[in-house]
């Protein structure tokens, strides 16, 4: 019978064999050993040698016993037979004439081979299944089939369908009611009514207060959006939650799956909830906000700092230098002929005497007068920087002009967010949580001079010193504060919802809103209907559930099927120009021209069809995130190997995947300038012996171990994001000692990548560029869907950014699908009569062929008049196209 995770074929299937075994299988599992052949031999008669031969090859492959013996594959008793030497297999036929055979077979077969009850094992089961729903979060289809791994790993026969998937289904909801109890435990009384107040919209205002929240400050890089953002950080520290320490009683996935929830889900809808499910979402979501809000606060801040302060200081001091330079450029010509006059000096009069200073002075005259030196003199001493100085502070001077965009925070900063610092980083620290006290100071120093005492010496450093200091130094050690150091539910009433849901789809994945889709005098259509709807119903989860069965459908497909198994995925980003002020849109001129941008990291199965994606503020190294978008796939298997171009590698990311138990296999570049690494620095490896010129030091992999490994725990359970540990890897753009040691252990995979990558058959080589031109072609037809706007964005915060491009990702995955399932009939139609299609050509055809895709023009929504799972007729080859006509 159909049940709720499972499909109609995967509970048919269960306890049932589902196709004949392969050849492998058969000689692996239905083999008979010596054992078996001695309880085989004690039956009397071929027939049932046959039937208690196929009972025991049968509860090994399924993990239960069949209620036919005889139900199985016609394959399976020929090679029963085959083994016992019985020439007729079709004499296991008599087997089932005595009923009670059956039974007593596979009690014997129980005791000889240790086979469990499953009434024996419930408990221990059900405490297992407790367990990991507790911890995972893991949806009830995973559960399952998990469970039934366990039942079979400790000799368990397997029960009915329903009973195991009752008991998954009964112990995840008693999991996650305790879930909640125990989260709405840890408030206080005022703490709940605190909560409950988030969800109501305070008078003279719009939204509520997680609303607001939610929605986060103004991005725009700026004093009073970062004093906004510090506001908000501030109001929701003033909860008092992290004091609860519900990351401590409660696993931080599970806790991240309700914030997610809390995130994305309308407030009335939140408010319906039962208590103990309410305040335990809004608990885990404001937790989340606090730690988004600090995000948020620090990236305004590294906008503010990147885009507003250190750019337009580089580009005024570099039009400063340019207005210069011709000023500089004749200084230094006379400087130069007089200095050349100085060394002529050397070779005038007899050998042994000095010429005299006015003799000099004479010669310089002749071609440069002592006043224009003088002039030149000046200009080249205020133009470039002194001898020994690091590098020309320029730029730097001219964050000073620039003091007020960030006095008013600055005070605020440090106070608001709780910073922490390495050893090495606590001066840093130290002097950051001294500039309150630093800036408000009152004395008699002329403005902006302040005390030197009340500065850290140590860590200004470098160009700075002449800044902070005064060139000459400031009387009595005094330095100017204008100077600072960087420091780096429910059920749907609407009538016709699919129609609305494939419009809102539609116009945000086209990037043309909704005016060429919206029909006025169509309810399904109306502009405002579609805005409701895209609101609350498009968002990140609901696109993931909804992109979960298109790579099922599709991954059932014979043509699918000879692209490739599904388990490999490559990751690459795709970039997007973001117009208008966004925080998340950063400058890059190769990229962006003059705009921001941002890039959207997405991974593809070997079938084409996308598995995940995540939002990249403006272009940072794909390597830093792929990690996460690989754990972040919408449903379904973790791929077994990822595929990346050249500038998403690292020693570490090869490390971290292999850890996770993943196959990394990125795109080589200058394949003459790799390096190979080898464990013993004498061994001779005769022609590849230049090539493995690092060594591998398996000591600092063995000290560092025990770390390491919670490392990847942590970033397997989303304890931690995979992005903080590879930037926490890694100071000042060098590793630290752990990342070195996670780098070393990637530095084995890499280099038995390259020797694959370089092998002569060129096979790695050409499935690596196959996947990477599949995705290639999956952003040229992204490209041809979202042409509307120049394919620039506008979307001014992330969630919006998400949403649109969740759209797009899936309405791409429906283009896939549909042009896989009529290329499928193609190929089924063309084999139907005989026509040989060759399993090499199905290969290379390709679900992004796009000429029949129309992305102009007029709008329809209404769905053809065919039956449940059908498709239409395809067109006859020999007839005229309608286009050619």
């Amino acid at each position: 019978m159909p049940v709720e995770f499972l499909t109609d074929d995967e509970a048919a299937a269960y306890g049932r064999y589902a196709g004949a075994p392969s050849q492998a299988d058969m000689e692996r599992v239905f083999f008979l050993d010596d054992e078996d052949r001695k309880l085989v031999d004690l039956r009397r008669g071929d027939h049932m040698k046959a039937g208690f031969a196929l009972q025991l090859v049968t509860v090994r492959w399924l993990g239960t016993f069949l209620e036919d013996p005889l139900d199985v594959p016609g394959e399976v008793p020929d090679f029963v037979a085959g083994q016992l030497g019985i020439a007729n297999p079709a004499v296991a036929k008599r087997y089932t004439e005595r009923a009670k055979t059956k039974s007593d077979h596979q009690q014997e077969i129980r005791r000889k081979y240790g086979l469990r009850d499953f009434a024996g094992a419930e408990a221990e089961l059900t405490g297992w299944v407790a367990a990991r729903a507790w911890t995972s979060g893991d949806g009830p289809k995973a559960i399952f089939l998990d469970a039934m791994a366990w039942l079979r790993e400790r000799k368990v026969l397997l029960p009915g369908v329903t009973t195991l998937v009752r008991l998954v289904a009964r112990v995840r909801d008693d999991t996650t009611h305790r879930l909640w109890r125990v989260l709405e435990a840890l408030l206080t009384p005022a703490q709940r009514r605190v909560l409950d107040r988030l969800l109501e919209v305070p008078p003279g205002l719009r939204v509520s207060d997680l609303e607001r929240w939610r929605k986060g400050p103004p991005p725009r890089g700026s004093g009073p959006a970062i004093v906004a953002a510090l506001d908000q950080v501030a109001e929701i520290r003033w909860l008092g939650l992290a004091g609860l320490g519900a990351e401590a009683v409660v696993p931080p996935r599970r806790l991240g799956e309700l914030a997610r929830y809390g995130m994305t889900a309308d407030a009335w809808l939140i408010r319906r909830h039962p208590d103990d499910r309410r305040l335990a979402t809004l608990l885990a979501t404001a937790r989340f906000l606090e730690a988004k809000s600090v995000d948020d606060a620090l990236e305004l801040l590294d906008l503010l700092m990147s885009a507003e302060l250190l750019n337009k200081a580089q580009r005024e001091a570099d039009r400063d230098k340019a207005r210069k330079h011709p000023r500089l450029a004749r200084a230094s010509a006379r400087l130069a002929v007089a200095v050349e006059a100085l060394f002529e000096s050397d070779g005038w009069g007899a050998p042994g005497d000095e010429p005299r200073v006015s003799q000099v002075w004479e010669a310089i005259e002749v071609v440069v007068s002592r006043a224009d030196l003088r002039a030149a003199l000046t200009v080249v001493s205020e133009t470039v920087p002194p001898p020994g100085a690091e590098d020309p502070d320029g730029w730097r001077a001219g964050l000073l002009g620039r003091y007020q965009t960030v006095a008013g925070f600055l005070k605020l900063l440090p106070s608001v967010i709780s910073f922490g610092a390495t050893a090495e980083g606590a001066p840093v620290l130290a002097a950051m949580r001294a500039l309150p006290g630093v800036l408000a100071y009152r004395g008699k120093l002329p403005a902006p001079l302040i005390p030197g005492r009340l500065i850290d010496e140590g860590v200004v450093n470098g160009p700075w010193r002449r800044l902070v200091f005064g060139h000459p130094a400031h009387v009595g050690g005094a330095v100017s504060r204008h100077a600072f150091t960087p420091v780096s539910g429910g059920r749907s009433r609407l009538d016709d919802l699919p129609v609305s849901v494939a419009a809102c789809l539609a116009a945000h994945a086209m990037n043309i809103g909704y005016r060429p889709v919206a029909r006025k005098g169509v309810p399904a259509l109306e502009r405002a209907r579609l805005s409701h709807v895209f609101q609350n119903y498009v968002r990140t989860e609901t696109l993931a559930t909804a992109n979960a069965p298109l790579v099922a459908r599709q991954a059932g497909l014979l043509l699918a099927r000879a692209w490739g198994g599904g388990l490999v995925a490559a990751v690459d980003g795709m970039r997007f120009v973001v117009p208008v002020p966004a925080a998340f849109a950063r400058p890059n001129r190769e990229f962006f021209g003059t705009k921001r941008g941002m890039t959207w990291l997405n991974a593809i199965n070997d079938h084409g069809m996308g598995r995940g994606a995540k939002i990249v503020s403006g272009t940072v190294r794909d390597s830093l995130h792929m990690v996460d978008v690989i754990f972040g796939l919408d449903g379904g298997e973790l791929p077994e190997i990822i595929v990346s171009d050249t500038g998403s590698y690292s020693d570490v990311i090869f490390g971290l995947l292999e850890l996770l138990g993943i196959s990394y296999r990125p795109a080589l570049a200058d394949l003459p300038d790799q390096e190979g690494w080898r464990f013993k620095a004498d061994a001779d490896y005769g022609p590849l012996s230049t090539f493995a010129r690092g060594r591998i030091d398996t000591a600092k992999i063995r000290r560092n171990w025990e770390d390491i490994l919670r490392v990847v725990a942590s970033i397997y359970t989303g304890t931690v994001r995979a992005y903080d540990v590879v930037t926490m890897l890694q100071r000042d753009g060098h590793p630290t000692a752990l990342g070195e040691a996670i780098a070393m252990y990637g530095r084995i995979f890499k280099s038995l990548h390259i020797l694959s990558y370089i092998d002569t058959d060129e096979t790695c080589r050409r499935d690596i560029k196959g996947i990477r031109n599949l995705q290639e072609g999956r952003h040229a037809l992204a490209r041809k869907i979202c042409h509307g706007r120049k394919g620039e964005l506008h979307h001014r915060y992330e969630r919006g950014l998400e949403n649109q491009l969740g759209a797009l990702g899936l309405v791409l995955n429906c283009v896939v699908l549909w042009t896989t399932v009529y290329l499928d009939a193609a190929v089924r139609q063309l084999r139907a009569p005989g026509y040989p299609v060759l399993e090499e050509d199905m290969a290379r055809l390709s679900p992004f062929v796009s000429r029949h895709l129309g992305v102009h023009g007029t709008y329809s929504f209404i769905l053809p008049d065919l039956a449940p799972g059908a498709i239409r007729d395809l067109r006859d080859p020999d007839a005229a196209d309608e286009d050619d006509e």
